[in-house]
């Protein structure tokens, strides 16, 4: 199977929880014959470094939240390098810019798509809002997390 995973954070150099989750997720599927390619935002060090089969996109920092950072308008790349790679299935642990990509993608493309919420969603909201604004906004970020999970039939979560 080939296997698209779409990304908020793919940092080998700082890797971070989600970069665990995802490098063993891929190191597993490869080991079972899948070919997995991965979409995240990045720096130009990263493009000019990729891996094989890593795709990053030009991004900007996110300032709330260091370890992720947000594509810029990485949707119509995106979908001419699905359409190229033929994949059969895009996983998608993401809620910004590439999480939208990924949906984009896989409905403009008819391909199979699934998600994963990377951490219990109330703990998603609260990492990422500072507590300045977390009431005023909190309600707003609920909404948006249901309106993005509805586009999936299937979604995994972590629980206690």
């Amino acid at each position: 199977m080939r296997i698209g995973i779409f990304t908020d954070s793919y940092n080998r150099e700082e890797p971070s929880g989600v970069f665990n989750a995802i490098y063993y997720l891929r190191k597993g599927l490869e080991e079972k014959g899948h070919e997995v390619f991965i979409f995240s935002p990045g720096t130009k060090k990263q493009k000019e470094n990729a891996e094989e089969r890593t795709f990053y996109f030009t991004s900007a920092h996110f300032k709330e939240y260091p370890d992720f950072r947000i594509a810029v308008f990485p949707f119509l790349n995106t979908t001419n390098i699905v359409k190229k790679l033929d994949l059969d299935i895009i996983h998608i642990v993401a809620v910004g810019t590439m999480g939208i990509a990924g949906i984009k993608t896989a409905e403009t493309l008819n391909i199979p798509k699934i998600a994963t919420i990377p951490i219990i969603p109330q703990r998603l909201i609260e990492s990422m809002l500072s507590n300045s604004v977390k009431e005023m906004v909190e309600k707003l970020a609920l909404k948006y997390l249901r309106w993005f999970y509805n586009h999936f039939e299937t979604v995994t979560c972590p629980s206690e």
